[in-house]
């Protein structure tokens, strides 16, 4: 469970982890594409306000040329009839000053804009964007100006560095590392703790069903270990052999790892012995052969209630569904049942509303089966002397039936309710005899879940033991 546990971990952390990346690799995408496009949009602006100043001011100040060229990282380059404006430069950019202006006006050239040359077909000539690379990979963008004059022709030449997007993005690429990292910490704890948590169930199952196995063996081991214990007492020797001549031995009646005291050899002459009891060579057939018959019938009904919650725990188990008539079924369990109560001196009564109650859609026999167990538990365990109430109730505002098993027997302590329909649970010593493993309340509450119903314990408005079974009926089915 704990490779199990670290393998669902790691894979948990993995595939969120892969998931925060794609989102953080998305973002920074997005963010190289915003950044791009302030870029651009900076830069035309800058040559928005140059071009309109250069177009509208008879003169630069060198100044205005200094701060501007600081500030945007800027390579201002202004001529006038073929003479350079004599600007030394407000900074030094990772080119060459000179051959930055030779390459925008070179490519400027080829797009038809000449710095020393007036256009011809307009007024003013503008170039396009022009996107270059340095020695150095350094990106630059540029544009071109020419405007004619009465004496001649002036040009401006305005080149911006832009920085690489790694060097721009540098604190975001930092931010976006960190954060995460710290995700996939913060992740693989909370996998930590949600694998722990979604295991819990599992641990529980096999738990569970560790328990029950180990039940299981322990109520089947009883009646074969019976069963052996019977067929090797019936084919020992007796003294009946001692007349036949045969050897009075019980060698090889004793089984290695036998529970039981079984050996002839420790029962007197004309006798066996079983569960310490001595008895009669005689009786040897009249009392093994019934015994060893209700043992067989007590571990085939074990078997058959252990393959019914098997069933349901494989969601195999089908019902046949039927309108189940609810007084017809009540009054026969009662005729089933009161032969039983009369013979342990225990009054059973059967309580029904005026009114006959709505019809439940459902399997018959599996109903039935649900309040047997409920009426059996009753009969076992209730005092000769005292009663038990089979109840039948309506609410015909919800559109359920309650069905209740009120019996005056020893009760369930209230600390042994949650886990009374827990398989092979057995809340009270007395009822750990052969008659009884602790299946019963468990296939009840199975089977009432197969109908969508609640089965719980409690005690009536008389402090009595209760277990009531509620169903819901479909109020247009009819009556």
């Amino acid at each position: 469970m704990n490779r199990l546990r670290q393998r669902l971990t790691a894979l948990y952390t993995v595939t969120t982890g892969g998931i925060l990346f794609i989102v953080i690799l998305l973002f920074f995408l997005s963010s190289i594409h915003k950044t791009q496009n302030a870029q651009l949009e900076q830069f035309h602006l800058i040559w928005n306000s140059l071009s309109s100043r250069f177009l509208s001011a008879n003169a630069f100040s060198h100044a205005f040329l200094a701060q501007t060229e600081a500030d945007y990282h800027l390579v201002i380059h202004i001529r006038e009839n073929g003479q350079a404006f004599l600007y030394p430069g407000a900074w030094t950019p990772p080119d060459s000053r000179a051959w930055l202006i030779a390459q925008a006006r070179e490519m400027a050239e080829n797009e038809g804009v000449f710095m020393d040359r007036a256009p011809v077909s307009s007024t003013v000539s503008t170039s396009s964007l022009l996107a270059f690379s340095g020695f150095h990979g350094e990106n630059y963008y540029a544009m071109v100006l020419s405007v004619p004059t009465k004496h001649g022709v002036k040009s401006l030449c305005a080149i911006a560095w832009i920085p690489s997007v790694s060097r721009a993005l540098r604190g975001t690429m930092l931010y976006l590392a960190l954060l995460f990292f710290l995700g996939l910490a913060g992740l693989w704890l909370v996998s930590r703790k949600f694998v722990a948590w979604s295991l819990i169930p599992v641990e529980e199952s096999q738990k569970k069903q560790a328990q029950f196995i180990a039940a299981a063996s322990h109520e089947l081991r009883s009646p074969l270990a019976v069963l052996r214990s019977g067929i090797a007492a019936a084919l020992s020797p007796t003294s009946e052999n001692k007349e036949s001549g045969e050897p009075d031995s019980c060698a090889g009646a004793r089984l290695p790892g036998q529970p039981y005291s079984l050996s002839a050899e420790c029962a007197s002459p004309g006798e066996f012995l079983l569960y310490g009891t001595h008895f009669p060579t005689k009786q040897k057939k009249d009392t093994l052969l019934p015994l060893l018959d209700r043992e067989c019938v007590r571990m085939s009904r074990l078997i058959d209630d252990m393959l019914l919650l098997a069933s349901a725990d494989a969601k195999t188990w089908k019902l046949q569904l039927e309108n189940v008539d609810m007084d017809t079924l009540l009054i026969d369990l009662l005729e089933t049942f009161q032969p039983v109560c009369r013979e342990k001196g225990i009054l059973l009564k059967l309580e029904l509303p005026d009114t006959s109650l709505p019809p439940i859609e459902g399997d018959t026999q599996r109903i039935r089966q649900i309040l047997q167990i409920l009426l059996d538990n009753a009969c076992q365990f209730t005092p000769a002397g005292k009663s038990i109430i089979l109840r039948a109730e309506t609410d015909d505002k919800k559109h359920r039936i309650k069905l209740k098993v009120i019996d005056e027997g020893c009760g369930i302590a209230p600390e042994d309710r949650p886990y009374i329909f827990d398989r092979f649970y057995q809340a009270d010593s007395a009822r750990s005899d052969k008659q009884h493993f602790g299946l019963g309340l468990s296939i009840a509450r199975e089977l009432t879940k197969l109908h969508g119903g609640t089965i719980d314990v409690g005690e009536d408005e008389k402090g009595r033991c209760c277990f009531t079974v509620i169903f819901t009926y479909n109020p247009y089915n009819g009556r």
